[in-house]
């Protein structure tokens, strides 16, 4: 049987993995003065991603919680 933190683990890890990316690309789009990030410009692309950032960065940190303690 799958435990409900099994599941928790696994939605986490994925969505910490799969956007990943997004600190990064914006970073470097910031740095390099770049235009367009995503197919959209690089305001609107802050505006879109910016909220999202504290929150991948809570799942990755639960993810890690999770693992730690071995579930």
């Amino acid at each position: 049987k799958v435990a409900d933190t099994d599941i928790e683990l696994a939605m986490r890890a994925t969505i910490a993995a799969k956007y990943a990316w997004i600190a990064p690309a914006m970073l470097r789009a910031a740095v390099n003065g770049t235009e367009s990030l995503n197919r959209r410009l690089t305001t609107e692309t802050f505006a879109a991603w910016a909220p999202v950032i504290p929150f991948l960065l809570r799942c990755a940190g639960e993810a890690r919680r999770l693992v730690r303690e071995g579930i």
